[in-house]
């Protein structure tokens, strides 16, 4: 498989099916960025987390680079685009979705010579002003969160068949947004979703206040469920 910065491939250490991903020479072979991605794995070996991807370790050969993860055999939106911290999610066995790559991705992509261009797939999930090459800040994720979001919702993207290089054209000169229907969607999230893909990148919320509202979005339901549940006891009793 072609991943962000070289190839990844399925091998057994230890007893163990992992993957092996491949960082490619034309990387590597910078001191510079080679410093910096060991210093990001160095970073990654000390996180323990259920929703991230666990490192195993390195291995050093004289033109490439070559680290282990443990292996999700249940891709999810392999190519998804959240660059600042990370670049892909994926899917484990019990539905769990985890980070990985960590920061690895953006430090390739800023410092890769050999011109590599990320797949068309990643278009799907792209920031209009991404698309359209222009300067960005952290807020493309939260662009690339919602659609995510609404694709949870839905079950899997609503457009599959459509080329992903046309989707993000429409979105980035047409204004274009996956449907939003009142019978899947309840109004909070609805509104929650065209803040966060919302065109104009200084009107989409932080991570911060989107865990807010979603925070609150749960408390009311929670409280509309429990009042449901008290009715139903008194007109019993």
């Amino acid at each position: 498989m072609q991943g962000s910065y070289g190839e990844i491939y399925l091998v057994k250490w230890r007893g163990t099916e992992v993957a092996a991903k491949t960082i490619r020479s034309s990387i590597a072979s910078n001191p510079t960025v080679k410093t910096i991605f060991l210093k990001e794995l160095a970073l990654w070996q000390k996180l323990r987390h259920p929703n991230i991807v666990q490192f195993l370790g390195v291995l050093r050969h004289t033109d490439r680079l070559i680290f282990l993860t443990e292996y999700l055999c249940n891709t999810f939106h392999v190519n998804l685009l959240l660059t600042t911290m990370f670049k892909n999610v994926a899917e484990d066995e019990a539905g769990r979705l985890k980070v990985t790559d960590f920061g690895l991705s953006k430090i390739a992509q800023q410092n890769d010579v050999s011109g590599y261009k990320m797949t068309g797939r990643t278009d799907r999930y792209m920031a209009p002003e991404v698309y359209r090459r222009e300067s960005y800040g952290t807020s493309i994720d939260i662009f690339s969160f919602a659609l995510i979001v609404h694709e949870m919702f839905l079950g899997g993207p609503p457009n599959l068949a459509e080329d992903p290089e046309k989707i993000a054209d429409k979105r980035a000169y047409e204004d274009s947004r996956p449907p939003l229907f009142s019978y899947l969607y309840p109004e909070p999230i609805r509104t929650l979703l065209k803040e966060c893909w919302h065109q104009n990148p200084d009107c989409r919320p932080t991570f911060e206040e989107i865990i807010l509202q979603l925070e609150t979005i749960q408390e009311n339901f929670q409280n509309k469920k429990r009042m449901g549940t008290c009715i139903s006891a008194c007109a019993i009793s």
